[in-house]
């Protein structure tokens, strides 16, 4: 997200162009249907929890409008499209670096090294963490299931504060790093929640809590 604020144009281009010409070459393809990866930033700083998807987007970055104008696009093509609103995915091979760095990746390696913990803010933000191999089920799931139709929330379904999932990644790596705090970054949602109700009465369940994601992630590494 702070990436999408400084390079507008460039997220603009990656995200809704190049959906535009996928969604035309899978069609020109002939495929049979179209499966968006969508993100949970469209819904926001709205304060209603849990994230349903029948509230209206209120996206506050370049990032958020380049999803919901992707969203659209799906929806206005003659190709069936459902789109996923994935909210915080971690799992193996994520860059711990880099400005698209992710909490996950950058605690476990901190824990390991016994390097500081540095979290964004005051850590009382929240977030909804959702172990990659639940979001590759729920892709796969959407793809082979025609009646889905419209948008879907991919995660646990459990709020997670930033502080949290430090202590707990502190506990499961055994580290003694010590937790400090930096200022939080521009366009930052302050909390997220979500709803999975829909895509879990089509027969989609999240399998892994937060801690055995963790603990998964962690004896890959």
């Amino acid at each position: 997200v702070p990436e999408s604020v400084a390079h507008p144009a460039e997220c603009h281009q990656m995200n809704v162009e190049g959906t535009r010409r996928v969604l035309l070459a899978a069609s020109q393809a002939g495929a049979a249907r179209f499966v968006l990866a969508s993100s949970c930033a469209i819904y926001g700083n709205d304060p209603v929890m849990p994230k349903t998807e029948s509230l209206s987007p209120a996206p506050a970055s370049p990032y958020a409008e380049s999803k919901l104008a992707g969203e659209q696009l799906c929806a206005d093509s003659s190709l069936p499209a459902v789109a996923l609103r994935f909210f915080n995915v971690y799992g193996p091979r994520q860059d711990p670096s880099g400005p698209y760095a992710a909490a996950v990746p950058r605690f476990l390696d901190a824990a390991r090294e016994g390097a500081p913990l540095t979290i964004h803010g005051d850590g009382k933000q929240t977030r909804d963490f959702v172990y990659v191999d639940d979001v590759t089920a729920a892709l796969a799931h959407a793809a082979f299931h025609p009646e889905l139709q419209g948008v879907y929330n991919v995660a646990s379904g459990h709020s997670t504060s930033i502080l949290e999932l430090a202590q707990t990644i502190q506990s499961i790596a055994h580290s003694s790093s010590p937790i400090c705090h930096a200022p939080a970054r521009p366009a930052d949602v302050r909390f997220s929640s979500a709803s999975i109700e829909r895509l879990r009465a089509t027969g989609w369940h999240p399998r892994f809590s937060l801690s055995e994601g963790l603990c998964r992630l962690l004896s890959t590494r």
